[in-house]
C-alpha cells in the first residue's frame, strides 16, 4: 500500500492589510484564532476579550480571497504595543505566512510611533521569534495553561 503523500498548498502572493473591527474579516480572523489557538486548549471568547478588541489593530495574510494568517496588536502604553493571538492556517504554516505577518505588524507599529514591540510567546513558538530578533525575558510563566516566555523587539 503507497502512503498518502500530502500537497502542500501552491505558493502565492500575500496580501497584508488592517482588518476593521466588526467587519466580516474580522469575524473570519475570528474563526482562525478560534481554530488554532483556543479551540485546542478548550477556550472560548469572552465578551469582555471581544470588546477589548475594539481598539486594538488587527492585521491578516489574504492569499488570494482566503484568509490565511492574523494577529492583534494591543496598545499598552505610548510606547509599547503587544503582539497577540498570532495565528496561521495549518496548510500554511512553515511557507513564511508568519514571518510576513510579524514584519508586517512591525511595520504598522512604527507608523503609530511605537518604540518596543512585546508579545508572550508559546513556548513551542519562542525559536520562530529568536530567528526575528526578538529577545526574551528570563523566566517562563503559565498562560492559558501552558508555558510562556515574554519576549520584546525594539523598532
Amino acid at each position: 500500500m503507497v502512503p498518502k503523500l500530502h500537497r502542500n498548498p501552491p505558493m502565492v502572493e500575500l496580501r497584508l492589510q488592517r482588518i476593521p473591527f466588526a467587519s466580516p474579516a474580522y469575524a473570519l480572523s475570528m474563526a482562525l484564532r478560534h481554530t488554532i489557538l483556543r479551540a485546542p486548549l478548550g477556550l472560548h471568547f469572552s465578551l469582555k476579550e471581544l470588546q477589548a478588541e475594539k481598539d486594538q489593530i488587527h492585521l491578516g495574510a489574504w492569499a488570494g480571497d482566503e484568509l490565511v494568517g492574523c494577529l492583534v496588536l494591543a496598545p499598552v502604553d505610548l510606547h509599547t504595543v503587544r503582539m497577540r493571538q498570532v495565528a496561521v492556517r495549518a496548510d500554511r504554516q512553515s511557507h513564511g505566512v508568519g514571518t510576513a505577518l510579524v514584519r508586517y505588524s512591525e511595520e504598522v507599529a512604527r507608523e503609530h510611533f511605537f518604540d518596543t514591540l512585546t508579545l508572550h510567546a508559546r513556548k513551542a513558538a519562542v525559536t520562530f521569534y529568536q530567528k526575528l530578533g526578538y529577545r526574551e525575558d528570563p523566566g517562563e510563566f503559565l498562560e492559558v495553561g501552558i508555558p510562556h516566555l515574554r519576549m520584546w523587539l525594539t523598532l
